[in-house]
């Protein structure tokens, strides 16, 4: 599963005409594309993933970096401002609009190969004394210049 956070160019129009850049956490899963307002927050879209079609990637004004994609029809366009974000997005939903895993991600493959859960096997040793309460005991405060 892929999470994270972009702006996302809003669908209203203000008087002006003009659509507003909305900053929303995403999720993009082997079955659903979802976003809110904030992790935890009200959920303000979702689709079957299989409904996600047209990636194109594209560089805009700096700092931005631009990711356009088909939603059920729609066209949804987020903008970041790390371009190696912008890519992982970009693999994600290329992958799932031709109807691959989520899995199949290059970086997604590389974190599962690095086994996060080793440094469970082999904990590193704690100094006696190395806490913070420890060394603030240990320290003396004076007033004296």
């Amino acid at each position: 599963r892929m999470q994270g956070v972009a702006e996302k160019k809003g669908k209203g129009r203000s008087t002006f005409g003009r659509r507003n850049w909305k900053r929303r956490y995403f999720e993009l899963d082997d079955h659903y594309f979802t976003y809110w307002n904030r992790k935890g927050g009200k959920r303000k879209g979702f689709c079957p993933s299989e409904n996600l079609s047209s990636p194109k990637k594209t560089d805009g004004n700096h700092p931005y970096f631009y990711l356009t994609f088909a939603m059920s029809g729609r066209e949804i366009l987020l903008r970041f401002i790390d371009e190696e974000e912008c890519d992982k997005w970009y693999e994600g939903v290329s992958l799932i609009a031709e109807g691959k895993a989520i899995a199949e991600c290059s970086f997604i493959a590389k974190t599962i190969s690095e086994d996060p859960l080793a440094i469970f096997d082999n904990p590193p040793e704690r100094k006696r004394g190395s806490s913070i309460l420890t060394r603030l005991r240990k320290t003396s405060f004076s007033t004296k210049r």
